[in-house]
């Protein structure tokens, strides 16, 4: 495997468009770009308040870990980006707090 990075994921050098009227060779999936990965994490705490009635407590976090995903690289053979990673995937952490009272 080489040596990939954010600038150059892929060698470009190695591919080339068609001829006019034909198809090119390269099998279906054989570029492959950087992994996705994630975790998520959520709390929830049920309260009892008096009279039959609850609160419940929750706090969700979604990519806990704040890890950066990069995106697909860019695969237009005559494109100034071609082979290259310009892009993140997914979103940020994202941290949401929810009360909930229950009736």
């Amino acid at each position: 495997m080489s040596n990939h990075s954010q600038l150059q994921w892929i060698n470009m050098a190695a591919f080339k468009n068609a001829d006019p009227g034909q198809r090119g060779n390269a099998a279906n999936g054989s570029i492959l770009g950087p992994g996705f990965w994630n975790a998520d994490l959520a709390f929830s705490r049920n309260v009892n308040v008096t009279g039959g009635r609850k609160v419940e407590l929750r706090v969700e976090a979604f990519n806990i870990f704040n890890h950066v995903n990069w995106a697909n690289p860019n695969v237009t053979v005559d494109n100034a980006n071609a082979g290259r990673i310009t892009n993140t995937a997914g979103d940020p952490r994202i941290m949401q707090f929810a009360v909930k009272y229950g009736f």
